[in-house]
């Protein structure tokens, strides 16, 4: 019974033994390992300075990239606007000029087409040494005159459905043949009387006056609107520079408001700098 108390004890210090340099080794080994350095705040803010330190760089970088940009589309688009001002095209009424322009140019296509058949059959009656010859002689004319004038309603009809005419010029051909058909009436009412050839030279007087100033007119419409044309591509691309000129402006106040931002956070981290400096000590 002895022998076996004493070999329990025995044993039991031998696990004691055993568990007490196991403990140690660990200690041990704990104590070797390096225990990792904690980074003072200073450290941090510091590293934090430097990376806003470089974005602000990067930033102005880009600003003065945003300007260059700039300064080249704004001098682009004043020197196309200085070219127009000097033939008198303004790009912000473009597009309405050119429109009251075709328009103009139809409208007196019209009235001279009416004028010419008018002139022809006024030049009839004034050769005629009897009135009521000469208005019978202008009946065929007149007839024809109507008959051009219908072709002509027809046409501005045709263009008012393609969307280059307007309701007006619809309008206005189809008074002129109204006035034309009207015309013809009279003519074939009145052959028995007469008609002196002093008022049909005296009508075509009139009527060849208001012939050249159409076709004076007309001429001068014709060259405007062809300056007008060549000068499309130049209004265009004022459009498109005055886009990128707004984008580029919208581009710089971004960066300059973020630089701004940038300035906060480094007076910020210049006190925060100072204050740990100050609690190390």
């Amino acid at each position: 019974m002895i022998n076996h108390k004493i070999s329990m004890f025995t044993f039991l210090v031998v696990v004691l033994a055993g568990l007490v340099c196991q403990q140690s080794e660990v200690f041990a080994i704990q104590a070797v390992e390096p225990q990792p350095k904690l980074e003072s705040p200073k450290s941090a803010q510091i590293q934090a300075h430097i990376l806003v330190e470089a974005q602000k760089s990067f930033l102005r970088t880009q600003l003065a990239e945003t300007q260059v940009a700039l300064d080249s589309l704004t001098s682009e688009r004043n020197e196309i606007q200085t070219r127009l001002s000097a033939h008198k095209i303004s790009e912000a009424s473009f597009v309405e000029v050119m429109r009251l322009l075709q328009t103009q140019r139809v409208q007196l296509a019209i009235d001279l087409a009416g004028l010419d058949a008018k002139k022809e059959a006024l030049t009839i009656a004034a050769k005629s040494e009897n009135g009521g010859s000469a208005k019978s002689n202008t009946i065929p004319l007149l007839e024809k005159y109507v008959a051009n004038q219908k072709l002509i309603t027809d046409q501005v009809e045709s263009l008012y459905q393609k969307g280059s005419a307007s309701v007006v010029q619809v309008q206005q051909a189809k008074q002129l043949l109204i006035q034309a058909e009207l015309q013809l009436a009279e003519a074939k009412q009145e052959q028995s009387q007469t008609n002196s050839s002093s008022d049909a030279i005296g009508d075509l007087t009139a009527t060849e006056l208001e012939r050249v100033e159409k076709k004076a007119r007309l001429a001068m419409v014709e060259k405007i609107l062809d300056q007008y044309v060549d000068a499309r591509p130049y209004v265009d691309r004022v459009s498109r520079l005055e886009r990128d000129v707004e984008s580029q402006e919208t581009q710089k106040r971004r960066l300059q408001s973020r630089l701004l931002e940038m300035e906060e956070q480094l007076n910020e981290l210049h006190l925060q700098i100072h204050d740990a400096a100050g609690d190390e000590h």
